[in-house]
């Protein structure tokens, strides 16, 4: 029925899902990379606030371009937490 399913998407954000199920808060998603970063270059941002168990720039498979966005993933939720109040806005070279 229409009034139960819009009652459903409005209860989770208009997704079909709930907000908080499923989320992994100690992985970030990080915008706005420039082509000349690195995993590498990256760590050394963001291994100042805790420890981080994975990076990845999101990268074409054949050239190898990146798109400009990835993820680092830190061991604990407060890590992650803190990475955003401390390096939210960052600018990068």
């Amino acid at each position: 029925n229409f009034e139960e399913t819009y009652l459903n998407l409005e209860q989770n954000n208009w997704s079909g899902d709930s907000c908080t199920e499923g989320i992994d808060k100690s992985k970030l998603f990080v915008n706005y990379i420039p082509q000349f970063a690195t995993e590498e270059v990256l760590a050394q941002i963001f291994a100042p606030v805790g420890n981080i168990e994975s990076i990845k720039i999101m990268r074409d498979y054949k050239t190898g371009y990146s798109f400009g966005f990835g993820f680092v993933k830190y061991f604990e939720e407060e890590d992650a937490s803190k990475a955003i109040d401390m390096l939210n806005g960052f600018n990068f070279r």
